[in-house]
């Protein structure tokens, strides 16, 4: 996400795409964007993936994983409704950001946000992460 100079409010964020190769073992993916077409804000983010276990047995199919504001409970993709949902989650909200931590992972070694553990150190490093795009801001 990237802050206005002068008074650090949000002004835009930077989604980070999964890749269509396979490297690492991951399955490929790709987001679609849906844009308004007169503000060329996103109005919706989606996010697909091909498992490559049931493609090589023959069954090549892409499936979508999520929707952004489903997902995560955003209220729209705005900058600023995207940093509530990360600020929010030093105040309890741990289940959504279990969601992103399992939804980056593209070999899908975690099944739910159940299996995602994640102590004060962990939800302190993933919101600097997200909140900021500048490595030395962190």
């Amino acid at each position: 996400m990237n802050k206005g100079i002068k008074d650090g409010k949000p002004i835009s964020v930077q989604y980070g795409n999964p890749s269509l190769g396979t490297r690492g073992g991951k399955n490929p993916g790709f987001r679609v964007f849906t844009l308004d077409a007169e503000t060329m804000l996103p109005i919706q983010i989606t996010r697909h993936y091909l498992n490559l276990t049931e493609a090589n047995n023959g069954n090549p199919v892409w499936t979508k994983m999520y929707d952004v504001t489903e997902e995560y409970g955003f209220k729209s993709l705005s900058p600023s409704d995207y940093d509530n949902v990360i600020k929010s989650f030093n105040t309890g909200n741990v289940d959504t950001l279990k969601k992103m931590i399992a939804n980056e992972d593209g070999k899908f070694e975690f099944k739910s946000k159940e299996e995602v553990h994640c102590d004060q150190g962990c939800i302190n490093h993933h919101m600097c992460k997200k909140r900021s795009s500048e490595y030395w801001e962190r």
